[in-house]
């Protein structure tokens, strides 16, 4: 008996697909237009701004301003941020997993230090 076995790279991350699994996880992977609407206004932090800020999108870096088209398993996305305030002397990280409609082709992210995730996702 054969079995199929399918690997599928993604940003650096293999995922290895098996068997009658494979097609369903496969059908479930849709793409969708992600784009960074940041501004450096709503990372200022009382009078602080962050000397470094990045962000990544199931593991692709995200430019301010710009978009990515990223492929999502079953409407996940993972968004991360990594931040240094005074050169390093406050630095975090955080890791946010959104469940996003399916009818929505685009997600716009903005920040602000007073939601309890700090990233909002919104249809664009």
């Amino acid at each position: 008996m054969k079995r199929l076995i399918l690997i599928l790279i993604t940003s650096g991350q293999v995922i290895a697909l098996h068997g009658e699994n494979s097609s369903s996880l496969l059908q479930n992977t849709h793409h969708r237009i992600v784009k960074n609407c940041i501004q450096p206004e709503m990372l200022k932090y009382w009078s602080y701004t962050p000397d470094i800020f990045t962000l990544s999108v199931n593991g692709q870096a995200l430019k301010p301003g710009a978009s990515l088209k990223v492929p999502l398993q079953e409407n996940n996305m993972v968004v991360r941020y990594d931040y240094s305030f005074a050169k390093g002397f406050r630095t975090g990280a955080k890791e946010v997993t959104f469940k996003l409609d399916s009818t929505n082709a685009q997600c716009d992210l903005k920040f602000s230090w007073d939601n309890e995730f700090r990233i909002i996702a919104s249809s664009g």
